[in-house]
């Protein structure tokens, strides 16, 4: 149960977390449930459940800000989530008909 909780809170493709770590809703969740960890897992899924991209991505473009310093920390790939499900002990990931997997 935890592993496909797990799976639904990050990225299939670059395995980054689906909130920005730094953003804050996530310092928000990370200081109020500091040493609760079951409810801190809960309230990261709550905030992921609806994503369906990988933040960031796409965008061509320079992938430096001001300073010099690389954006990608911050960025995601792009890719589409996939919908995942649980029967018994498999854990099964489904993507919509319109993904292309190769790449």
């Amino acid at each position: 149960k935890r592993v496909h909780q797990i799976l639904r809170c990050v990225c299939f493709n670059c395995s980054r977390l689906l909130i920005d770590p730094r953003g804050p809703k996530a310092n928000k969740i990370y200081q109020k449930y500091k040493h609760k960890p079951m409810e801190r897992l809960r309230q990261i899924l709550h905030e992921c459940q609806n994503k369906k991209k990988c933040k960031g991505g796409g965008g061509g473009g320079d992938d430096h800000d001001f300073n010099g310093k690389s954006k990608m920390a911050s960025m995601g790939c792009g890719s589409t989530m996939p919908k995942y499900t649980r029967r018994n002990i498999e854990i099964h990931a489904e993507f919509p008909p319109d993904v292309d997997l190769q790449g």
